[in-house]
């Protein structure tokens, strides 16, 4: 049993709520003026923290004294690390979850405003005149290995942060416009809000199915298996895929040539 299996839920529940993963932080950046986003460094025993949510999006490096898990809950979904160094969180503004781990750690944690990822999607996308108001970005969460860009990224905001110099602006904004564009292209889909139906799934997470699907033309295919290259549930996945190739992602096993040929399309069709 588990130092955290040790003690009641009831006074872990309690007690979260001086102590979740953003409280009481070894050092913060708020009163250095950075614009958009926020840097904490933290150091935390093993915890359980209570439902809550935040008003940004906040990427969070977790390392590990020792070998250890990480959960999360968020929207209906579970999730579970098992941990032997560091693992990365992602949790979206706006949406409810739970953590729990069960060995100390200490947590660089990132939270950048989402308009910052609203922004790089209008730019990159040139879609602000055509669709306006009604088109949305989502981050997806995730619970997963550290992303190699992230966590340089954050070492460079950790740099900044421990030097005590005076901030660049320039440098800081430079740095947050990195990160959000990298949020964009690995771990968001487009949403249309009037609608509420999905756009499809963006040319880096097709490219990932695509690949998958020609590599494994020689053996059966389950909507698991490629829903979990995307860290999102099946219900999403079969949406998403049917929106970007107009196949049925139930089909994929008896049509895997004509549907890696749709996705291939469909990535030609962007790229013009």
């Amino acid at each position: 049993m588990t130092e955290l299996q040790a003690v009641e839920d009831g006074a872990i529940e309690e007690a979260a709520r001086q102590n979740s993963l953003l409280a009481n932080p070894l050092v913060v950046t708020a009163s250095q003026g950075w614009n958009n986003i926020q840097l904490e460094l933290s150091h935390h025993p093993p915890w359980k923290t209570p439902n809550h949510c935040h008003i940004d999006h906040v990427i969070a490096i977790c390392q590990f004294e020792r070998s250890g898990q990480f959960q999360l809950n968020i929207a209906d979904q579970n999730y579970v690390q098992d941990v032997q160094q560091e693992c990365m969180l992602i949790t979206p503004a706006g949406q409810f979850h739970r953590e729990q781990w069960d060995q100390p750690i200490h947590a660089l944690l990132l939270s950048i405003q989402p308009n910052c990822l609203k922004q790089i999607a209008l730019e990159k996308l040139e879609l602000g005149q055509t669709i306006g108001q009604d088109y949305s970005i989502q981050l997806l969460p995730q619970l997963a290995p550290v992303d190699p860009t992230i966590h340089y990224i954050g070492q460079l905001f950790k740099r900044l942060l421990q030097t005590q110099q005076p901030c660049n602006p320039l440098y800081v904004h430079s740095l947050t416009t990195a990160l959000a564009t990298h949020l964009f292209e690995h771990y968001t889909i487009q949403t249309n809000d009037d609608e509420q139906s999905w756009l499809g799934l963006s040319p880096y997470h097709l490219k990932n199915i695509t690949d998958y699907i020609d590599d494994s033309l020689s053996k059966p295919i389950s909507l698991l298996e490629l829903a979990q290259l995307l860290n999102i549930n099946q219900h999403y996945f079969c949406k998403l895929f049917k929106r970007s190739t107009g196949i049925r992602p139930i089909n994929i096993s008896c049509n895997k040539n004509r549907a890696s040929q749709a996705a291939t399309r469909h990535l030609i069709a962007i790229a013009d």
